[in-house]
């Protein structure tokens, strides 16, 4: 609506200062009112196609509106994992925290119940909280002099870099808060043949992701009674390679004919949609709860590649605020300063931890 008007404003300021130019040019030159009109026209039309700013050396705002619709779509194309889990954007207090409310015990069942009254039970409630991460891109400075002599749009490049890699960082991360201190009871170990190290810094074997592994998380979900509809398993691609591989010579080996772009979707086998990600996590080896690398922490000679088995509501996920700052012609930097912010978080929904699996590659004997 602001752009509306201050197009609408603009027009009638034009047209104001066409009229008089023209009524000047009729008193002095006699030429029609009507062709000046017209050759004003066509001049403001060729300055706005054909004329930059850049070569008046005068930035232009950017607006933010369309760029912050059109990255958040790209969040979500390009990450479409994180549109699989629980979406609890809307209970965002004070755009800082969620609250998530955990039922007390379960009622108690009687059998040919003989004896009244009942007793009432009060059942005790609790709830889990978690902050939104606040992420923040450093700024980036265009010198005035640059736009002015290179000959593509580095401002709208500047902006796609700055959203893509906050996004990116952003999902890394998220697949941390995810992953981070599971519980033992929700760890499976591969136990394929045993193949060499996927990532740099790790040293030795490991042994190979195979479907049988992907069949135990199955297990280990129906055992908990936990709902067959909307389970995904995200494979990290060497991880996911291995398991295609061992598909070969089994009934399987076709899981792929579910494949669905628009979803992420490249399979479905034991009721997980398969989805695939160059990174998923990086944990420590030891027994116990999982201690998970930070983004951008290198592989440590023992550390073991992880996979991320989950249904989607036992994992949460929550958008906060979103912003793209801006300072068009900053005198003491000769130019223009654009930098990034959002804040999102999330964790395991359940304080038991059902619902989520990790499959960690496992260490053959004697390594």
């Amino acid at each position: 609506m602001k752009n509306i008007g201050k197009i609408i404003v603009s027009f009638l300021a034009w047209a104001l200062i066409a009229s008089i130019a023209a009524t000047k040019l009729q008193m002095n030159f006699g030429i029609a009112p009507v062709i000046s009109t017209l050759c004003f026209l066509a001049l403001s039309v060729f300055l706005v196609l054909f004329v930059s700013p850049k070569t008046f050396g005068v930035g232009a705002a950017v607006d933010q509106e369309i760029w912050l619709r059109e990255i958040m779509k790209r969040l979500w194309k390009n990450n479409m994992f994180l549109t699989r889990a629980y979406d609890e954007g809307e209970y965002v207090l004070g755009g800082a925290v969620v609250h998530i409310p955990q039922p007390g015990a379960a009622p108690n069942v009687v059998k040919n119940r003989s004896t009244y009254p009942g007793v009432s039970v009060r059942r005790s409630d609790t709830d889990i909280t978690y902050l939104l991460n606040d992420y923040t891109t450093d700024p980036t400075h265009i010198p005035r002099v640059e736009l002015a002599t290179i000959t593509y749009d580095k401002t709208s490049s500047v902006i796609q870099d700055l959203f893509g890699y906050l996004m990116q960082y952003v999902a890394d991360d998220q697949l941390v808060n995810w992953l981070q201190g599971l519980s033992a009871t929700g760890i499976i170990n591969t136990t394929g043949a045993a193949t060499a190290a996927l990532e740099a810094g790790q040293t030795g074997n490991r042994n190979a992701m195979i479907w049988q592994n992907l069949r135990d998380a199955q297990r280990v979900m129906n055992k908990a009674n936990v709902s067959p509809l909307g389970r995904v398993a995200l494979f990290e691609e060497n991880m996911f390679q291995q398991f295609v591989d061992s598909l070969s010579a089994t009934p399987y080996k076709d899981f792929s004919a579910v494949y669905n772009p628009e979803t992420g979707t490249i399979g479905k086998l034991f009721g997980f949609d398969i989805m695939t990600r160059s990174t998923v996590g990086v944990v420590s080896a030891g027994a116990g709860a999982l201690a998970v690398n930070a983004v951008g922490q290198a592989a440590a000679a023992t550390d073991n590649v992880a996979c991320l088995c989950f249904q989607q509501e036992a994992l949460s996920n929550a958008l906060g605020t979103t912003e793209m700052f801006q300072k068009i012609g900053d005198p003491t930097y000769y130019g223009d300063i654009f930098s990034t912010r959002i804040r999102m978080g999330g964790r395991r929904r359940r304080a038991d931890d059902l619902g989520v699996v990790a499959i960690v590659q496992g260490t053959p004997a004697g390594n």
